[in-house]
């Protein structure tokens, strides 16, 4: 299974994790990271509201920020989250 692909946005970044159920979605997302800069910021639009929480969870394990999570409508949910800027951010074992 390949990743989503991560678009650049006015913001940051955006990955569309629509169509996908836990893990899949953490585990992009702590995928896409290692492809930031320190700092940068990644949108994740998920339509499971598990993700809501399992997404969060790991980018916080790894040292990251969810800056918000906000239902966009229609089932929709986007995750802001920025990369670690001090420390390691390897991604763990997924």
């Amino acid at each position: 299974m390949s990743d989503p692909a991560l678009m650049r946005s006015p913001d940051g970044y955006e990955m569309d994790a629509r169509g996908y159920v836990c893990p899949y979605p953490q585990i992009f997302a702590r995928r896409a990271l290692k492809h930031l800069a320190p700092g940068e910021v990644l949108d994740v639009i998920v339509d499971n509201r598990a993700s809501c929480d399992g997404v969060p969870a790991a980018v916080v394990r790894d040292g990251g920020e969810v800056l918000e999570v906000s239902e966009l409508g229609d089932g929709l949910w986007r995750i802001r989250i920025r990369k670690a800027i001090h420390g390691d951010q390897s991604g763990g074992g997924r």
